[in-house]
């Protein structure tokens, strides 16, 4: 299996990283539109997001959609020796510093992490802390194909808020386990945008 993984990410990678810039962006922009329209958007109150790099689905406009919208904003720094995720609050990207994984990560002189998530509450519902998820490739089910490291499977497996993936529809999958590449330990995501829909992976939803 891990060699199909393996193949699999070279090949997505590929694939990305060969589309136009422009058209990426575009595409992009309409994804950004898609979660903003959506209530799991307009309830959140603490976005963790990642800071997306080269052609990874943007999350730049989104990021400054949720400060234009007062919620708060935080991202991920990847612990090296244990490959867990801490999250710092942020309020601007020039808090950032490009991380030794090439990465751009909060520029931390101290230990000011969430190592857990805070209970954000709800809102008509809905959890009010909305992870914002990247990934390869997603499927219709919420299972997703991360880059190896586990870092979002650990999180996500401790998150109580909401999760979404974000996903040109070039890069949804009919179904990542009967292409045999999802292990026990991968947690799926409960809902994956893309440019033209949301769909609700793990709940009963009329759009799904």
């Amino acid at each position: 299996m891990r060699a199909a993984k393996c193949d699999l990410r070279k090949r997505l990678v590929r694939t990305r990283d060969a589309r136009d810039p422009l058209a990426r962006a575009r595409t992009d922009a309409r994804i950004a539109e898609t979660l903003f329209s959506d209530e799991i958007w307009r309830c959140a109150q603490i976005v963790y997001s990642y800071v997306s790099i080269a052609s990874e689905v943007s999350t730049r406009s989104i990021i400054a959609r949720a400060w234009q919208s007062n919620k708060r904003v935080r991202v991920p720094r990847c612990e090296r020796g244990t490959l867990r995720l801490s999250w710092h609050e942020i309020g601007s990207l020039a808090e950032l510093e490009i991380g030794a994984l090439g990465i751009p990560e909060p520029a931390v002189l101290e230990r000011t992490g969430f190592d857990a998530p805070e209970d954000a509450g709800s809102c008509c519902g809905i959890n009010a802390s909305l992870a914002i998820v990247p990934g390869l490739a997603f499927d219709p089910h919420g299972n997703r194909l991360g880059y190896g490291g586990g870092c979002y499977d650990r999180f996500l497996a401790s998150f109580d808020g909401v999760s979404v993936g974000l996903a040109r529809e070039t890069q949804l999958l009919a179904s990542l386990a009967e292409m045999g590449v999802v292990e026990t330990h991968d947690v799926p995501v409960e809902y994956v945008a893309t440019e033209r829909r949301i769909l609700a992976a793990r709940s009963a939803r009329s759009d799904l």
